[in-house]
């Protein structure tokens, strides 16, 4: 009975490592995995913008300009700053405040880009900053496009700092194409947004977000100029997206593997725990091909990968035919082993055991070279040998 209890209290103790091992590999994948779920929810959120009907889409382009005229005339006024946590906004509906996307070909980006910023939006992609333009093209307009660094679930602005002059982004703003070229990176302290104004016939757009990365105590402000857009740069931008998804498509994939991996884990080994709690003799009779009992013939119970021997009590489980032929292991737990015979030319041995619950006797589990030496028959195990 204490070897019973022991027994189980290992088997017990198994399991419990098999679900912390579980529940610490979700915890760790949890950036990657959501991030790539996210993603795809992203790319279908920036449909929703393409399928806006002509009408709406002239709606808010007149709003956004009426906004704008206001702007140059009185100069910008970004407000707060975004990332200080003043705000508390918890519901937005984010459909409503859509109005387009953001790629940086060279940092694999594209997510939305919605009208304003607030705790609530940022959460799930950039954000024109209140007191500053939108984004619609022409002079005299400074647009200053807000974005997280660092968030566990998504991307966003995290790789801005990698970016250098010269490079290209892309807004695509109510079904309109607009391109820049960075051409000022600066590092600020917070609310330090003196640098931020409209200057005479530029049409600018700045990107905002924090830094250093994971200590936000400065603002990294990343500044383009409109260029001309052509369809190479959308192309390139769309290439990158692409790889993007491939990139997130094989994380999310891996991750189900792995999950599903252990998932079979878990599941073998409960059904191994409960399997082990029928017991059972295995009793067969040794013979050689002309039916006769051979006695003296030495069994052993290894393991079912067969690379260490099965013990009790820390001593190896063996058992010796007798004169009749009979061969017993008593009072084993029940699941797989592999029993080794010393002798026989075909095989030296076969898997033996109980594989389904429910079972309370044991079996053979021959493979094909196997199952004319190693029999069940009417519930009885039989070897036959060349002898």
């Amino acid at each position: 009975m204490k070897k019973d209890r022991s027994s189980h209290k290992k088997r017990k103790n198994k399991l419990w490592l098999i679900l912390l091992f579980m529940i610490g590999s979700l915890i760790a994948l949890y950036p990657f995995y959501v991030g790539a779920v996210n993603n795809f929810i992203d790319q279908q959120r920036i449909r929703l913008v393409e399928k806006e009907t002509a009408s709406d889409i002239a709606k808010k382009e007149a709003a956004m300009a009426k906004k704008n005229a206001q702007i140059t005339q009185f100069g910008l006024h970004p407000g707060v700053d975004p990332f200080s946590g003043a705000d508390t906004t918890s519901r937005v509906d984010l459909k409503k405040h859509l109005i387009g996307s953001i790629e940086i070909a060279k940092i694999r980006l594209r997510i939305p880009l919605f009208d304003e910023t607030n705790s609530e939006i940022l959460n799930y992609g950039a954000g024109v900053l209140q007191g500053t333009s939108f984004p619609l093209g022409g002079p005299n307009t400074h647009s200053v496009i807000t974005g997280h660094r660092g968030l566990a679930q998504r991307t966003l602005f995290t790789n801005l700092n990698q970016l250098k002059k010269g490079d290209l982004f892309i807004l695509t703003v109510l079904k309109k194409k607009l391109a820049y070229r960075v051409d000022r990176i600066r590092v600020v302290k917070p609310n330090n947004y003196r640098a931020l104004k409209i200057e005479p016939g530029r049409d600018l757009v700045t990107l905002l977000t924090c830094t250093p990365y994971m200590i936000n105590s400065h603002r990294l402000l990343v500044t383009g100029h409109r260029v001309a857009y052509h369809p190479a740069m959308g192309q390139q931008a769309r290439q990158a997206a692409t790889a993007n998804n491939w990139i997130q498509i094989s994380i999310l994939a891996a991750v189900l593997l792995l999950a599903a991996g252990q998932l079979r884990w878990l599941y073998r080994s409960i059904h191994a725990n409960l399997i082990a709690k029928n017991r059972a003799d295995l009793s067969l009779r040794i013979y050689d091909r002309r039916r006769r009992e051979l006695a003296g013939v030495i069994g052993q119970l290894m393991v079912v990968n067969r690379k260490k021997p099965f013990t009790r009590r820390g001593r190896p489980i063996t058992a010796r035919s007798d004169m009749r032929g009979r061969m017993l292991f008593a009072d084993l737990p029940g699941g797989l082993y592999y029993l080794k015979l010393t002798e026989g030319t075909d095989g030296d041995g076969c898997q033996v055991g109980m594989r389904r619950l429910g079972e309370h006797k044991m079996h053979f589990y021959p493979d094909g070279k196997q199952k004319w030496l190693f029999i069940n028959h009417d519930g009885q195990l039989a070897v036959y040998l060349d002898h």
